[in-house]
C-alpha cells in the first residue's frame, strides 16, 4: 500500500504515522496482518505515511524487512477517526541487538500530513503500536522491540545446480516386465 495522493479520500479508515528509519538497514515498510491472516505492506514515499486500511486489530510482523522477536506487537484501528500508529525509530540496546522504538511524536506527524494534504486533513488519535509484554523495569515506560532479520528462503533445485534435474526423462513402469 502506498500513500494517499494529495488531495484525495479515503476509501477506508485512515491510518497514519512515519518511520524514521533513516540510514539503518531496515528499509522504509510496515508489514500487518488481519485476523482472517491477510497481510498489508504500508510502504510509504517519505518517512510520514497517511493510508485507508479497514478497521481490525492488526499484528505487525515486520518493521523494515525485519521480524520482531519475543513479541507479538498488535495495533487497533478504530472506525470514524484517523488512527496515529506513532513514530518508529530504530536503536541499538546495550547489548548492540536491533531495537524499534515506539514514540509518540505525533503533532509532528499532523503538522507534516496536513502541510502535504491541505488543512481540512482531520486530527490524529493514538492508536500506537502496543506489547503484551510489560517494559522492563528502569525505562522510560517506552515500547521498544526487538527485531531481528528473517531467515533466509528453503533452498531450491536453482539454487544447488540442480535445474537439470527436472528434465530427466522419465520411462512409465511396465507391468509385467523385469
Amino acid at each position: 500500500m502506498r500513500d494517499l495522493p494529495p488531495g484525495a479520500e479515503p476509501a477506508g479508515t485512515l491510518v497514519a504515522g512515519r518511520l524514521a528509519f533513516g540510514e539503518s538497514a531496515l528499509h522504509r515498510s510496515l508489514r500487518l496482518t488481519d485476523a482472517r491472516g491477510s497481510s498489508y505492506d504500508l510502504r510509504p514515499e517519505g518517512e510520514t505515511f497517511a493510508a485507508a486500511l479497514a478497521p481490525g486489530r492488526y499484528a505487525v510482523v515486520s518493521f523494515g524487512g525485519y521480524r520482531p522477536i519475543h513479541d507479538r506487537p498488535t495495533v487497533e484501528i478504530a472506525a470514524s477517526r484517523a488512527n496515529y500508529l506513532g513514530t518508529l525509530q530504530p536503536a541499538r540496546s546495550e547489548d548492540g541487538d536491533l531495537l524499534v522504538l515506539v514514540k509518540d511524536g505525533r503533532a509532528e506527524v499532523e503538522a507534516a500530513l496536513r502541510a502535504r494534504y491541505g488543512a481540512s486533513f482531520p486530527a490524529l488519535a493514538p492508536a500506537l503500536v502496543r506489547s503484551p509484554l510489560e517494559p522492563a523495569p528502569g525505562t522510560s515506560g517506552e515500547l521498544a522491540i526487538a527485531v531481528e532479520r528473517p531467515p533466509p528462503p528453503p533452498p531450491s533445485y536453482a539454487s544447488h545446480g540442480l535445474w537439470w534435474f527436472h528434465r530427466l526423462p522419465c520411462r512409465p513402469y511396465a507391468r509385467g516386465r523385469r
